[in-house]
């Protein structure tokens, strides 16, 4: 089965809310649950369509791909969809990427998980540095232009 329910592919870390289908989200305080809820209900609908309308062919023929994902509220997306290729034998034809270019919403990432199901990034040394203090190991992919794109011809 391609998908169960909101639950059967993701597992808690902790917290209350497991049948809600918040994985990597700590649920408690501060609204979280009902933020972590409206992101996945928001975000499972368009990644299911997209999978099965456009990954899906897509590998079966034999093609490749690179999904790129960024910041905290990507995460249970990035978990999923790693699930959901590996039901269906495909992962080894899919680079999934996870960014960071801040630390907000840090604390709600199981790292552990995210690391097996993704590269992670990041966009500078200083995120890089911080990112240590999670025990990640990010690889770094700098964004804007170089300072010799700015030198004249």
């Amino acid at each position: 089965m391609l998908l169960g329910p909101a639950s059967a592919p993701l597992r808690r870390v902790s917290g209350a809310g497991e049948a809600l289908g918040c994985a990597s989200f700590v649920c408690g305080e501060g609204g979280s649950t009902e933020v972590a809820l409206l992101l996945w209900k928001s975000i499972r609908p368009l990644g299911t369509h997209s999978l099965r309308a456009v990954l899906l062919p897509h590998l079966y023929c034999g093609g490749r791909a690179v999904i790129l994902a960024e910041e905290w509220h990507t995460v249970d997306a990035v978990l999923h969809l790693d699930w959901l290729l590996r039901g269906e034998e495909v992962r080894d034809q899919v680079t999934i990427l996870w960014n960071a270019n801040n630390v907000f919403g840090f604390d709600h990432i199981d790292w552990g998980r995210l690391a097996t199901s993704a590269v992670i990034t990041t966009v500078s040394r200083y995120m890089k540095h911080l990112m240590h203090e999670c025990s990640v190991a990010p690889l770094v992919i700098p964004n804007g232009l170089a300072a010799e794109t700015f030198a004249p011809p």
